[in-house]
């Protein structure tokens, strides 16, 4: 084993922007591992550790923040020596480690063209691990499935021997829950046991929620006012709090204040999103990449196409170079996305009609999505077979040992 530590087992650095999903699946799966010692950097530890996953099931390696207390960590880090660098689409400015495996993210619907959208990715690649667009043994880029290899080679512009079809990691966790609903209950402000639970999981490129629908605060009083009538509750998974405007944060902390079936939790304070998929009976969103997560699961999914025509989508929100939120009005739909929504795991909906018709059929019938879940996970995603993180740890162990 090249580099192994005294005690044979191979180090590993987790650097995240958001430590959750893929990441702490695989995380723990390591530290369980005879043959691993792991260390963990990401942005306001605590985050993590009052999470509901991370009080029932510890991980215990070091968790340390990268932003807060850099100095101190990156010490730690430069002492630990790590063999391997896990990343998800944050990359350190030190060069720790010359072996890199990249889980990316998500497996999302959106155009991502790495080579010029997202050139700082082919930037930090190269600069820890070598150049990604040629046969690298240094990296390996973690594919969900064969159409996401045909991606990052024909669009991304990666070596084909860069990338490993490996499935994702959490899918583990979602094919057998290591936790139950009621060991989650006390984590959550709403009654989860005795309501069904819809996860409104939104992505944040289209700017408002629901706006595309009419006055965004009218058509929130209408979503507020049907989980009443249907006696559900509404579990908004957002991303990041400041992608968003302040008048959106105003409007649904306004709407939920003093309901007890409303929940609203944004990824920067709440970064673990396994406990809320497995808690959900329903997920909604406008093609956020946490939906396909949730197919693993085979229950009712509800896709809110975020612009009336289908061959339009008016606004398009994206990083710019120095972090900020920038909006442009994208005309050519093929510009804005990677697959095409029509392929999806369940229903998909034009309007708040629409969409009443579907929250009432997926209630009525928890099965209604399960064939097209099914049919999206044989062709788009590979392994949900509760092995992911065996076959990402050989991966891991090939790259270590100079077999990629």
């Amino acid at each position: 084993m090249i580099g192994a530590a005294r005690d044979g087992k191979i180090r590993v650095l987790f650097w995240a922007t958001t430590f959750g999903a893929d990441m702490a699946s695989f995380a723990r799966y390591l530290e369980s591992h005879p043959g691993y010692s792991i260390m963990i950097a990401m942005k306001d530890p605590d985050t993590f550790r009052n999470e509901g996953i991370q009080r029932l099931l510890p991980i215990t390696a070091p968790i340390l923040d990268r932003e807060k207390e850099r100095l101190k960590s990156y010490m730690r880090i430069l002492r630990f020596k790590p063999h391997v660098l896990v990343v998800d689409n944050h990359f350190p400015p030190i060069r720790f480690a010359k072996r890199l495996l990249v889980l990316w993210h998500g497996y999302g619907w959106r155009h991502d063209n790495m080579v010029r959208e997202f050139e700082a990715v082919h930037h930090n690649i190269t600069r820890i691990a070598g150049d990604g667009r040629v046969p690298n043994p240094n990296l390996i880029w973690q594919c969900y499935g064969p159409p996401d290899v045909d991606y990052r080679t024909r669009v991304s512009g990666f070596a084909r021997e860069n990338l490993r079809d490996l499935g994702f990691a959490q899918a583990d966790d979602l094919v057998r829950p290591p936790v139950t609903r009621e060991q989650l209950a006390p984590f959550y402000s709403m009654d989860i046991l005795r309501r069904p639970t819809v996860l409104m999981g939104f992505t944040w490129h289209h700017g408002r929620l629901l706006s595309h629908w009419g006055e965004e605060r009218e058509v929130l009083g209408r979503l507020i006012s049907l989980a009443d009538d249907l006696g559900i509750n509404l579990l908004f998974r957002m991303h990041d709090s400041f992608r968003y405007p302040e008048q959106a944060h105003r409007e649904l902390r306004e709407l939920s204040r003093g309901r007890d079936n409303i929940m609203i939790k944004f990824k920067d304070s709440y970064p673990d999103n396994l406990g809320d998929i497995l808690v959900s009976d329903i997920a909604v969103s406008d093609f956020s990449s946490l939906i396909n997560r949730f197919y693993v699961t085979r229950r009712p999914s509800i896709h809110i196409f975020p612009d009336q025509p289908e061959d339009r989508v008016r606004k398009w929100r994206k990083l710019g170079s120095q972090g900020t939120v920038e909006e442009e009005v994208v005309d050519d739909v093929s510009g804005a996305w990677k697959f095409p929504p029509r392929w999806n795991g369940g229903l998909m909906v034009h309007s708040f009609g629409e969409f009443e018709e579907a929250l009432r059929l997926a209630l009525d019938r928890p099965d209604c999505c399960r064939e097209p879940s099914e049919r999206f996970i044989r062709e788009g995603l590979t392994g949900v077979d509760g092995r992911t993180c065996e076959r990402t740890e050989r991966a891991l162990r090939d790259l270590v040992n100079g077999r990629v």
